[in-house]
């Protein structure tokens, strides 16, 4: 018999994933999210609701969950205005504390925190050159890093297990850049790679993200683990397969100054703990395969008819 699940930014592109993944794992699910699908699955009781929501009413939300999946956050524009940047903390860092005092209320003993690998693994110069030329991103990795450290507290101080699932760049959601990138070259659009496409991330496959997230539910990790897939790729590396995938030409990928001989971005992020855990990252190859698989069957004129 499975857990109680409750699963905020359940609405969200990865947040879906992660409920189907938790329904076909035998879970019960609260699925929370700002608005419900149109079309809700029956095994699934959807929520809407707002992390401003006050303390009470998340408090009858959790009531009967075991374990709370944090997914919700909000990111910012590359140049926030103090008003973004006020909107970070409300939402990912005081926000989550309230959420652990209504886990603490209803009895809810397991939170797993959706936290940022890409905040603790930053390259040595290079990153700090790009986030400075990116104060958004680097206030959202700020902001994951302190949410991390008062959820990590908080839940020690009330008794509740607690283990920060540190993620690193997430694709094949449908929303990431390269989901983008497959989309655009799948038309016969163009895509732009600026820095000569040397921008690098450890990209990892948002249904890997479910599966290690459900392996954290069933062996009630507690501690720190990274999620990720363990191999660094430039964009430049990326459009190319997605290039070959989809048969699109080479003069739709435009290519914007010079490739720098160390890069920037993000190194790729070991997951060892998790994997003598049984988890198991695609092939990056694999994943972009089915992003493209994924892109065809909503072009298709057939993808909406179901089997009679």
């Amino acid at each position: 018999m499975g857990y109680s699940l409750a699963i905020t930014g359940a609405s969200g592109a990865l947040g879906r994933l992660v409920v189907k993944a938790a329904v076909g794992g035998g879970h019960r699910v609260v699925a929370i999210g700002r608005t419900a699908p149109d079309i809700p699955d029956t095994r699934v009781r959807w929520l809407s609701l707002d992390l401003r929501a006050p303390q009470s009413t998340w408090r009858k939300a959790l009531v009967g969950c075991d374990v709370l999946i944090h997914l919700a956050a909000v990111k910012c524009e590359p140049d926030p205005d103090a008003a973004e940047a006020a909107e970070l903390w409300t939402i990912n860092v005081q926000a989550t504390r309230m959420l652990v005092g209504a886990m603490r209320d209803t009895g809810v003993g397991h939170m797993l925190l959706a936290s940022a690998a890409n905040a603790f693994a930053a390259r040595d110069s290079d990153s700090a050159v790009e986030l400075a030329h990116n104060p958004g991103r680097a206030l959202y990795l700020g902001s994951k890093v302190a949410q991390e450290l008062v959820a990590a507290a908080d839940c020690a101080a009330y008794g509740i297990d607690f283990a920060a699932m540190r993620i690193s760049s997430v694709i094949g959601t449908g929303a990431s850049v390269i989901d983008t990138f497959a989309r655009r070259l799948m038309r016969g659009e163009a895509i732009m790679l600026e820095a000569g496409g040397g921008f690098s991330a450890d990209f990892v496959s948002g249904n890997d993200v479910a599966q290690g997230l459900l392996l954290a539910v069933r062996d009630h990790l507690r501690g720190t683990y990274n999620l990720s897939s363990g191999r660094c790729t430039t964009l430049l590396a990326a459009a190319e397969e997605l290039r070959g995938l989809t048969g699109a030409q080479r003069s739709q990928i435009f290519i914007e100054g010079e490739l720098s001989s160390i890069g920037t971005g993000f190194p790729a992020v070991e997951c060892e703990r998790l994997r003598k855990l049984g988890y198991r990252p695609t092939d990056f190859t694999r994943t972009l395969g089915e992003i493209v698989a994924a892109q065809k069957a909503t072009r298709s004129p057939f993808a909406s008819v179901g089997s009679r």
